[in-house]
């Protein structure tokens, strides 16, 4: 009898070892990023091998989220965490002091251009298509020193989403010929429109602020030029109807998510949103 019980423990304990290590083979490392565009972005790199959340869920202007108790779990579980500058998300820092992860700063990356046309610095460097690859690139190199079998997996999604980003800077591209002249008044657009030869006049909406110059914005509208009025979502609309211009709102900040969890597709399918939000400005 206490042979067969031998056995039986024998069995019993291989069978353990055995499932151990296949759920650590299944394990994925995961990634904690503050916004929504950041993790899509990071999602199509990953694809299934690696969990990525974002904390901030919420639509609009990510500098206004403040990191709530529950976002401490997913910090504390995290291997990499991943924000652009203490100056814009650098809230996540206080969560993990704690934590044993991997540490990402994206205002590190040389290679990510974050200026504007008056030489400061924008954050909203996710609308650029020029620096999605550059924060892949930094985020696979760390994920391989995590897990360096995750290579092949990371180098074919890499080449897939070099194919999407060429593919909407052609939507992009293409969608912009249509256009005489547009107006912007949110400084969240400034990446989106970098690097484009449209006729754009930019009265970001912190500049006019002061009477003296509202006063300059409404020269600019008060002509009989074909022009068109671009503006974040989050922006008051009323202030621009009394001009009769044509309107397109773009989401252009932190898109809102039901969860946290975040879909491979999801960065090519939010931009190819805000192309076709463009698209009331066509003919004007």
């Amino acid at each position: 009898m206490m042979i067969y019980y031998n056995q039986f423990k024998f069995y019993s304990l291989m069978i353990f070892c055995f499932l151990s290590v296949m759920n650590l083979a299944q394990a994925k490392p995961k990634i904690v990023t503050t916004i929504s565009p950041v993790a899509g972005i990071i999602t199509m790199l990953t694809g299934d091998s690696a969990e990525v959340i974002a904390l901030n869920t919420n639509g609009g202007c990510p500098h206004h989220y403040h990191l709530k108790p529950s976002d401490l779990k997913h910090v504390n579980d995290a291997d990499i965490i991943i924000y652009i500058d203490e100056k814009f998300d650098g809230e996540i820092i206080k969560l993990s002091k704690k934590s044993n992860a991997r540490l990402i700063r994206i205002s590190d990356n040389k290679q990510i251009n974050f200026m504007d046309g008056a030489g400061n610095i924008n954050y909203h460097f996710w609308l650029d298509l020029n620096n999605i690859l550059p924060l892949q690139q930094q985020v696979s190199q760390a994920l391989i020193k995590l897990m360096p079998e995750m290579k092949q997996t990371l180098m074919a999604n890499q080449a897939k989403a070099l194919q999407d980003i060429n593919a909407l800077m052609l939507l992009k591209n293409d969608e912009l010929k249509h256009f005489s002249e547009l107006i912007v008044v949110s400084d969240s657009l400034e990446h989106f429109f970098k690097n484009t030869k449209l006729n754009i006049i930019k009265a970001y909406s912190s500049e006019h602020a002061s009477l003296q110059n509202y006063s300059k914005l409404e020269q600019i509208l008060k002509t009989d030029k074909s022009q068109c009025i671009v503006l974040d979502l989050e922006q008051n609309i009323d202030i621009y109807k009394k001009f009769s211009k044509t309107i397109a709102q773009i989401d252009s900040e932190n898109w809102q998510i039901n969860e946290r969890r975040i879909d491979h597709n999801f960065y090519f399918n939010q931009y190819i949103k805000i192309i076709n939000q463009l698209k009331s400005c066509r003919g004007v």
